[in-house]
């Protein structure tokens, strides 16, 4: 005899998982591993696992940590073009990138405080491959009177659906 509840369950299923990649996808993510280098050398920072949600939509070519909706009015274009966005889909890695420059007469020159950078330079991307595995790495470099210091920090982890 045949089953028609388990034939629609099947069904259901198979048009939910095929439809499911076909627009934004939510993962949830950790990571577990941190390194932090100043100026090319390894420090002794220690990183905390951390969890946090990261959105993919290839029809719009995002891949962040936080939904497009949730730009505050700003529109889309208008937000990858401040930040001068990336993105890149391959069959083996999703990459998305971030760079942004400040020079000093955005960085509140009439403050008196000590050190205060004449620019900064800040890169982040994030990279997922096929196995769910996130990289995020953001370089900063801050450039002062007399010399510059550089600052990189990976983190690694894992995503799931």
């Amino acid at each position: 005899m045949f089953n028609f509840s388990f034939f629609f369950s099947i069904l259901f299923l198979l048009f939910f998982f095929n439809n499911a990649t076909a627009g934004p996808v939510g993962l949830s993510c950790y990571f577990d591993t941190g390194v932090k280098e100043t100026n090319s050398t390894i420090t002794d920072d220690e990183f905390e696992n951390t969890t946090f949600g990261m959105m993919y939509d290839s029809e719009i070519e995002w891949f962040w940590r936080f939904p497009p909706e949730a730009l505050a009015g700003q529109k889309i274009d208008e937000w990858k073009e401040e930040k001068d966005y990336l993105f890149r889909n391959t069959d083996k890695n999703v990459f998305a990138s971030t760079n942004i420059t400040i020079k000093n007469n955005k960085l509140n020159p009439e403050s008196k405080q000590k050190n205060r950078p004449n620019e900064m330079y800040i890169t982040q991307y994030y990279e997922l491959d096929p196995k769910l595995n996130i990289t995020y790495v953001i370089y900063q470099v801050f450039i002062y009177s007399y010399y510059e210091k550089k600052t990189k920090i990976t983190r690694t982890g894992k995503c799931m659906r």
